[in-house]
Protein backbone atom coordinates (compact mmCIF):
# COMPACT_ATOMS: atom_id res chain seq x y z
CA UNK A 1 0.00 0.00 0.00
CA UNK A 2 3.14 2.13 -0.14
CA UNK A 3 2.60 3.79 3.28
CA UNK A 4 -0.79 5.23 2.28
CA UNK A 5 -1.67 5.65 5.96
CA UNK A 6 1.41 7.82 6.48
CA UNK A 7 0.66 10.02 3.47
CA UNK A 8 -2.95 10.49 4.57
CA UNK A 9 -1.90 11.25 8.13
CA UNK A 10 0.65 13.84 6.98
CA UNK A 11 -1.76 15.50 4.53
CA UNK A 12 -4.55 15.65 7.09
CA UNK A 13 -2.29 17.06 9.81
CA UNK A 14 -0.73 19.68 7.54
CA UNK A 15 -3.95 20.85 5.91
CA UNK A 16 -6.08 23.75 7.19
CA UNK A 17 -8.91 21.33 8.04
CA UNK A 18 -11.25 23.23 10.33
CA UNK A 19 -13.05 21.16 12.95
CA UNK A 20 -15.66 23.80 13.74
CA UNK A 21 -18.86 21.73 13.49
CA UNK A 22 -19.89 18.43 15.09
CA UNK A 23 -19.87 16.84 11.64
CA UNK A 24 -16.32 18.00 10.85
CA UNK A 25 -15.06 16.94 14.27
CA UNK A 26 -16.71 13.54 13.84
CA UNK A 27 -15.18 13.21 10.38
CA UNK A 28 -11.75 14.12 11.76
CA UNK A 29 -12.11 11.45 14.44
CA UNK A 30 -13.24 8.94 11.81
CA UNK A 31 -10.23 9.74 9.62
CA UNK A 32 -7.94 9.03 12.58
CA UNK A 33 -9.54 5.59 12.80
CA UNK A 34 -9.14 5.10 9.03
CA UNK A 35 -5.45 5.99 9.28
CA UNK A 36 -5.00 3.45 12.10
CA UNK A 37 -6.84 0.78 10.08
CA UNK A 38 -4.76 1.48 6.96
CA UNK A 39 -1.59 1.24 9.06
CA UNK A 40 -2.60 -2.07 10.61
CA UNK A 41 -3.73 -3.55 7.28
CA UNK A 42 -0.45 -2.59 5.62
CA UNK A 43 1.58 -4.01 8.47
CA UNK A 44 -0.36 -7.29 8.42
CA UNK A 45 0.07 -7.53 4.64
CA UNK A 46 3.83 -6.92 4.99
CA UNK A 47 4.06 -9.55 7.79
CA UNK A 48 5.06 -6.97 10.42
CA UNK A 49 1.91 -7.88 12.35
CA UNK A 50 -0.05 -11.12 12.55
CA UNK A 51 -3.15 -11.79 10.44
CA UNK A 52 -6.19 -10.58 12.34
CA UNK A 53 -4.29 -7.85 14.21
CA UNK A 54 -5.97 -5.32 11.93
CA UNK A 55 -9.52 -6.41 12.75
CA UNK A 56 -10.05 -4.15 15.77
CA UNK A 57 -8.97 -1.03 13.85
CA UNK A 58 -11.12 -1.95 10.84
CA UNK A 59 -14.12 -2.63 13.08
CA UNK A 60 -13.65 0.77 14.73
CA UNK A 61 -14.04 2.39 11.28
CA UNK A 62 -17.07 0.38 10.31
CA UNK A 63 -18.91 0.77 13.60
CA UNK A 64 -18.18 4.45 14.18
CA UNK A 65 -20.86 6.54 15.81
CA UNK A 66 -18.59 9.55 16.25
CA UNK A 67 -21.12 11.97 14.81
CA UNK A 68 -23.79 11.01 17.30
CA UNK A 69 -21.27 11.05 20.13
CA UNK A 70 -20.21 14.55 19.08
CA UNK A 71 -23.78 15.82 19.03
CA UNK A 72 -24.48 14.32 22.45
CA UNK A 73 -21.29 15.88 23.83
CA UNK A 74 -22.28 19.31 22.52
CA UNK A 75 -25.75 18.93 24.01
CA UNK A 76 -24.22 18.01 27.36
CA UNK A 77 -21.91 21.04 27.29
CA UNK A 78 -24.88 23.29 26.57
CA UNK A 79 -26.86 21.59 29.31
CA UNK A 80 -24.06 22.27 31.81
CA UNK A 81 -24.08 25.96 30.87
CA UNK A 82 -27.71 26.21 31.91
CA UNK A 83 -28.98 26.06 35.42
CA UNK A 84 -30.13 22.41 35.68
CA UNK A 85 -33.54 23.61 36.82
CA UNK A 86 -33.92 25.42 33.47
CA UNK A 87 -33.69 22.23 31.39
CA UNK A 88 -37.38 21.74 30.70
CA UNK A 89 -39.41 19.10 28.95
CA UNK A 90 -40.02 21.63 26.18
CA UNK A 91 -36.28 21.95 25.66
CA UNK A 92 -35.87 18.17 25.50
CA UNK A 93 -38.70 17.89 22.99
CA UNK A 94 -37.30 20.75 20.89
CA UNK A 95 -33.89 19.09 20.90
CA UNK A 96 -35.08 15.65 19.86
CA UNK A 97 -37.45 16.91 17.17
CA UNK A 98 -34.64 18.83 15.45
CA UNK A 99 -32.18 15.90 15.26
CA UNK A 100 -30.38 15.10 12.92
CA UNK A 101 -30.06 18.76 11.88
CA UNK A 102 -27.77 19.87 14.71
CA UNK A 103 -27.93 23.53 13.80
CA UNK A 104 -31.71 23.41 14.00
CA UNK A 105 -31.46 21.43 17.23
CA UNK A 106 -29.34 24.07 18.93
CA UNK A 107 -31.54 26.85 17.60
CA UNK A 108 -34.67 25.09 18.89
CA UNK A 109 -32.99 24.46 22.21
CA UNK A 110 -31.99 28.09 22.63
CA UNK A 111 -35.48 29.29 21.68
CA UNK A 112 -37.05 26.92 24.21
CA UNK A 113 -34.59 28.14 26.87
CA UNK A 114 -35.61 31.75 26.18
CA UNK A 115 -39.27 30.85 26.69
CA UNK A 116 -38.64 28.93 29.92
CA UNK A 117 -39.91 30.50 33.11
CA UNK A 118 -37.16 32.09 35.18
CA UNK A 119 -36.06 29.90 38.02
CA UNK A 120 -36.67 31.18 41.50
CA UNK A 121 -33.96 29.99 43.86
CA UNK A 122 -35.18 27.90 46.77
CA UNK A 123 -35.28 29.62 50.17
CA UNK A 124 -32.01 29.37 52.09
Amino acid sequence: MNYLYSKLEYDLESSPFERNTPQREAFWQHMQKVIKALHDIEWVDSCDMSPGDENEAVDACLNSSAFLQGVIAERDVLRQCLDPRQWTNEMSVAWHLAIPDTHAAFKSLIEAAKKADPVTPPPA
